[in-house]
This record gives structure tokens, C-alpha cells and sequence, in this order.
């Protein structure tokens, strides 16, 4: 008997600690060091006790895997990241203005989904948005994102990472773009933090704020 993931849980390693996302039930847990001991067997292909495996049964009980015919491994994709600079988006050309109406939509459609709906159903929308033949893709990203700076003015985005890195790649992949989505986890104390990027670099955040978190899931 093997053991994978549960659809909807993924995790992460950060300073010697596992911390499970789990999307249907929109929470992050920990595990005790039995359990971290043998995930971390598992995780390594490393051969497994009775006691590993009892405690990994532990696991499945709690929904964080699933009984399999084989183990499986599962590797986070960790791609290079970089800064887009503050200059690009301020040269960015008045035509951006015709992406303001979208962004704002894009922002009060994901603050709705957000409150009335499940995680786990708005990372599979999005999952599903990016899996479909690709498109040649409109509009600078330059320009797109200096619209989102102008509906931040409009639209308070404090605090707000969730929503506006949602409605940033929806926007995007509306355009034909193909960019992340990625949610990070840091600890002591713990926090969680989302952000979008396009072929390495940060589109919505500066790369200081993000430096602290392990992505932990990557759309």
C-alpha cells in the first residue's frame, strides 16, 4: 500500500516544519514530530516502519493523504524569482487607462467569490482558466498592472493580497498572459502571504516582502 496527497492538500517545508494547505477547508496545519518524522520518510523515499506507517495512517484518517498503489512523491515547482521595477510601471503608457474598468471588476468579482465561495472552488476556476489552449496574449503587463495601481486608488487593496493577486491573474489569463499564482507560509509567527508572477518576476508585490515565505502552492 502506498500514500499521495489528498486532491486539494499541498505543503511545504519551511525551518524544518510541514505545513499542510488544505484548499477545501481553507486551513493550515502542522504535524506532531511523530507524524513530521515519517511524512518526512515519505516525502524522501526513505523505507518505512510499522510505526511510520501507523503514523501515516494517521494521516489518511485525517484527510491530509489518500491511500495509493504506490507512494508518491510530490515536488513544489520553485521557479527564480525577480522584481519588476518601479520605473517600468511608471512609464507605463496612458493606454493602461483602458484596463481600469477591468481591473475594478476583476477586484469586487474576486472579493465576492471570496466571501461566498470556497478556496479549493476558486484555485480549480483558476486551474482550469490556465489550462486552456493558449491565446496570443493583448495588452503590455506593464500596462495591466499600472491599471490595477490606479483601481487600488479607487478600491482599498490593504491586506488584501488574496483578492487582488486573484483578480490580477484573471485579468491576465483573460489576455491571453500565463502567469502564477503563488501562496506562501512563514513561521514564527506564522503568516501566509499571495502574490503573482510572470516568467520570474514579482508582478504585484516587491521581492523584500516576499523573500520571507515558502511558496507552498504555485496555479
Amino acid at each position: 500500500m502506498g500514500y499521495a496527497l489528498r486532491p486539494g492538500i499541498s505543503f511545504c517545508v519551511v525551518d524544518g516544519r510541514t505545513i499542510f494547505l488544505d484548499l477545501k477547508a481553507d486551513r493550515y496545519s502542522g504535524l506532531p514530530p511523530t507524524m513530521e518524522e515519517a511524512f518526512a520518510k515519505l516525502v524522501g523515499g526513505e523505507s518505512l516502519t510499522g510505526a511510520d506507517r501507523n503514523a501515516l495512517d494517521r494521516l489518511v484518517a485525517s484527510r491530509l493523504l489518500s491511500d495509493g498503489d504506490a507512494d508518491h512523491r510530490f515536488q513544489l515547482r520553485l521557479p527564480g524569482l525577480q522584481a519588476v521595477s518601479d520605473i517600468e510601471l511608471l512609464e507605463a503608457p496612458s493606454s493602461c487607462f483602458r484596463h481600469v474598468p477591468a481591473a475594478l471588476a476583476h477586484l469586487i468579482a474576486s472579493a465576492l467569490r471570496l466571501k461566498r465561495g470556497s478556496l479549493w472552488k476558486l484555485v480549480r476556476q483558476l486551474e482550469l482558466q490556465k489550462a486552456k489552449e493558449a491565446t496570443r496574449a493583448r495588452g503590455s503587463i506593464s500596462e495591466v498592472l499600472a491599471a490595477f495601481r490606479w483601481a487600488g486608488l479607487i478600491m482599498t487593496s490593504h491586506d488584501q493580497c488574496l483578492r487582488r493577486s486573484i483578480a490580477l491573474m484573471r485579468h491576465l489569463l483573460c489576455l491571453g498572459h500565463r502567469p502564477e499564482m503563488v501562496i506562501g507560509v512563514a513561521v514564527r509567527p506564522f503568516r501566509a502571504h499571495c502574490w503573482v508572477q510572470h516568467q520570474g518576476a514579482v508582478l504585484n508585490d516587491r521581492l523584500e516582502n516576499i523573500r520571507p515565505f515558502t511558496p507552498i502552492l504555485v496555479i
